[in-house]
């Protein structure tokens, strides 16, 4: 029997591991992912909610009670550095707190974010204290990030 030469690259959740909720009709999200976070040893994870073909503020609030069930794909036994809802226009309408509950809830994990968490933060720490708001979005979604904004 021949012997082949091998390589076996460094463990996956090596150096951090990435949960991540993920819009059923979102293309791009993960391909944006692993360009910010290229490293082979970080892990990630992603998990798919429905989302419906039209964010509304019924499909965010069936996105809310779907949740956690995204949630609960994930491998049981993962200890997640952070689990994230990768969507902004829900969290405004879901409420982060909320997000962050039912995500904690279901998951191992030492933290929990969002991109609209994740801007107020930026904002604050850039001291940036005025926003401009383009939203793709029909105007009682778009009305109720600006709120979450101000």
């Amino acid at each position: 029997m021949k012997k082949l030469d091998y390589h076996i690259d460094p463990k996956l959740d090596q150096r951090a591991t990435i949960g991540m909720i993920v819009l059923s009709e979102d293309e791009t999200v993960e391909y944006e992912m692993r360009r910010l976070i290229p490293e082979p040893d970080v892990a990630l994870h992603v998990s798919r909610v429905n989302s419906g073909e039209e964010l509304t503020p019924d499909t965010i609030m069936e996105m809310k009670r779907d949740l956690t069930a995204a949630a609960s794909l994930f491998p049981r036994s993962t200890k997640f550095d952070c689990v994230a809802y990768a969507c902004t226009s829900g969290t405004s309408m879901i409420g982060a707190d909320a997000v962050h509950r039912q995500l904690a809830a279901v998951c191992q994990t030492m933290s929990v974010t969002d991109p609209l968490t994740a801007l107020i933060a930026y904002c604050r720490e850039a001291r940036i204290e005025r926003l401009g708001c383009l939203s793709p979005y029909r105007a009682d979604v778009s009305q109720a990030l600006r709120k979450s904004l101000s």
